[in-house]
C-alpha cells in the first residue's frame, strides 16, 4: 500500500451504526479503515484497514485487507447517473445484526452497488 499516496481524508457515508475513514489514494483506489466486522457478497470481513479498487471494467471491485489475509472480489452495478459531486465513500447497510457493504463511490466515478448473492 505504500505505493499509493493519500491525497485527502474523507468520512465514509454509512447507513447504520459505525464509522469508517477513507483516504482517496487515486481516482481508482481507496484506503479504508473500517472499525467493525462487515459482509461483502456473503463473505465476512474483519474490522481493519482495507484497499478498495476497481478490478475490471466489467464492474468487479477488489477489497483486500492490509495484512493480505482477507480479500474478496464483488460484482457491482452503477446506481444511477453520475453528477460529479460525490466524495469517495463506502456505504454500509444494516441487515439484522450484520453490517453489509452495499455501495462504493470512487473519486470521479458513479456510485456502484455491490450485488449480493
Amino acid at each position: 500500500m505504500s505505493r499509493f499516496l493519500n491525497s485527502c481524508f474523507l468520512a465514509a457515508s454509512l447507513l447504520g451504526p459505525g464509522l469508517a475513514s477513507l483516504h482517496a489514494a487515486s481516482n481508482e483506489a481507496l484506503k479504508v479503515k473500517v472499525p467493525f466486522e462487515f459482509l461483502v457478497d456473503g463473505q465476512k470481513m474483519p474490522a481493519g484497514e482495507y484497499r478498495v479498487q476497481p478490478y475490471s471494467e466489467s464492474g468487479l471491485v477488489m477489497i483486500q485487507d492490509a495484512t493480505g489475509h482477507h480479500s474478496t472480489v464483488a460484482f457491482t452495478t452503477p446506481t444511477g447517473p453520475f453528477n460529479g459531486s460525490a466524495d469517495p465513500s463506502l456505504i454500509f447497510s444494516q441487515k439484522g445484526s450484520d453490517r453489509v457493504l452495499s455501495r462504493v463511490q470512487f473519486l470521479g466515478q458513479p456510485a456502484r452497488a455491490i450485488n449480493g448473492r
